[in-house]
């Protein structure tokens, strides 16, 4: 496949993904995973997948405090800078339609959902979570709010990367998509990515959820574990399975 046929994100998660978000810290990160040890209280002995983990920022604090964690993402460019940032970790280069192994907790953080063209196709990734947990295994789902970006959208701005780089982002939503055009723009020659997230609604996902086999417990506005509301900044599901999975 040409890199002109290959889908958005095959794409965009390289180094120029790694320069336009270089000023994220592990903040977020920490405050996510400390939302996830309170309600999820997971063992030591528990193995913990954290799906589409980009640099490993989640697995680098799990793995601090001593638990066993994996991460799967699609991207070798994340994944080696993962390695350089944090050291060796647990990693796996794989698609989130096909998770390999066994796991007792799997992890989806900041929105790593909807990346597919079909509803069909993004629901499957429940499918495939489903598979890969063991007896009751735990799945914490952490999504887009549709209401709050169509409130909150910024339809362009602009960031200078450095003395001869800029990066140009444009927004929109169309067709139940938030659409994204980054353009790093230098003296020589200009690039141009996009994201393109399906945004589902909170019924959608627990129908889809539950047709899959798995129980909701929880669902969150924000990292700080409040309320889910339709005016929530982001909508976090915790997760059960409820039934044995089907063989296929």
């Amino acid at each position: 496949m040409t890199d002109v046929n290959k889908p958005w994100y095959k794409k965009w998660f390289n180094d120029d993904y790694l320069k336009l978000y270089q000023q994220r810290d592990n903040k977020d990160a920490k405050k996510q995973i400390e939302l996830v040890l309170k309600t999820l209280k997971p063992d030591k002995n528990n193995k913990i997948l954290d799906l589409g983990c980009g640099e490993g920022r989640h697995l680098s604090y799990f793995n601090k405090l001593g638990f066993k964690t994996f991460g799967l993402d699609l991207s070798k460019e994340l994944i080696y800078s993962g390695m350089k940032k944090y050291g060796r970790q647990n990693f796996i280069l794989g698609d989130i339609r096909n998770i390999p192994g066994k796991y007792d907790i799997i992890l989806s953080f900041f929105s790593s959902f909807g990346y597919f063209e079909s509803d069909k196709e993004n629901f499957s990734v429940f499918d495939s979570i489903f598979k890969s947990l063991t007896y009751k295994g735990k799945f914490w789902f952490d999504f887009l709010n549709p209401e709050y970006v169509k409130n909150n959208l910024i339809a362009k701005n602009q960031k200078e990367l450095s003395p001869d780089k800029t990066a140009i982002e444009e927004r929109k939503i169309e067709n139940k998509r938030v659409i994204k055009k980054i353009s790093f723009i230098s003296k020589d020659k200009t690039e141009t990515y996009y994201e393109s997230v399906r945004l589902f609604k909170k019924e959608e996902l627990e129908a889809a959820l539950n047709q899959s086999g798995f129980a909701i417990n929880n669902i969150f506005a924000n990292y700080s574990g409040d309320q889910w509301t339709n005016n929530s900044e982001r909508t976090i599901f915790n997760c059960q399975k409820s039934r044995l999975c089907r063989e296929t």
